[in-house]
């Protein structure tokens, strides 16, 4: 949660026109996130899993989201180094 301030703070600075969205979308993709984790780890219970070996969920739901953020934080990069060597 320390991370949806940048977050919604970047997404309206590049969209200042949707504000309210941009608010909604930020909380609702939280909420989601936050339902992912225990669902996913429930399911591994449910196939014969012991409790406490749910931290394996864990890391690879971790995993999941340090890729999407390499891949977000890569394309972010191409688009700024594709805008500076554009002519104004």
């Amino acid at each position: 949660m320390g991370l949806a301030t940048l977050i919604q703070t970047l997404l309206m600075d590049v969209s200042p026109n949707g504000h309210a969205m941009i608010g909604a979308l930020v909380q609702c993709s939280f909420n989601t996130a936050n339902a992912i984790g225990p669902w996913v780890g429930g399911m591994f219970i449910a196939q014969g899993a012991m409790p406490n070996e749910t931290g394996y969920v864990a890391a690879v739901l971790f995993a999941g989201g340090l890729m999407m953020w390499l891949l977000s934080y890569l394309q972010m990069n191409n688009k700024n180094t594709q805008l500076k060597q554009c002519p104004a």
